[in-house]
């Protein structure tokens, strides 16, 4: 009698063990468009930047990144492309490799309808940052 108790007692348990957990979707995974950018190069090492703002963007102006570490890219900021990624989830960065080389930037927010990216890099021999807005859905006008 003392085993079927047992066993009826161990049944819940083994039930709820046996659960699958849900796969946490990653984030980043799917279509982002671009919504704002903004260029600032230090010229000369100046602490004042010069500043470009750009929010004229359409539904052609896009990248994508897949389950299987590639993206593609539409318009601007960066042209047409098609390559793979990499994300650092304790460094908070993404790595594009590109044709032209690897361009990590900082990961500045992401959500589930937000993303927020941050570059640095030299342009013929200045310091230029870039910040780069994108939403899942087109901008209205």
């Amino acid at each position: 009698m003392k085993k079927i108790i047992y066993i009826l007692l161990l049944i819940p348990f083994i039930a709820i063990s046996c659960k699958k957990e849900k796969k946490k979707e990653n984030p980043i995974i799917g279509k982002w468009y671009t919504q704002k950018t903004v260029t600032k190069v230090y010229v000369g090492g100046s602490s004042t930047p010069s500043t470009s703002t750009e929010e004229n963007f359409s539904a052609n102006d896009w990248y994508e990144f897949r389950a299987n570490g590639t993206y593609s890219s539409s318009g601007r900021p960066a042209g047409e492309q098609s390559a793979t990624y990499s994300v650092n989830s304790s460094a908070n960065t993404i790595t594009l490799k590109t044709s032209t080389g690897d361009v990590t930037g900082v990961i500045k927010t992401l959500t589930t309808s937000n993303l927020a990216l941050y570059t640095e890099s030299t342009y013929l021999g200045d310091k230029a940052t870039l910040d780069v807005t994108f939403a899942r859905t087109v901008k209205e006008r």
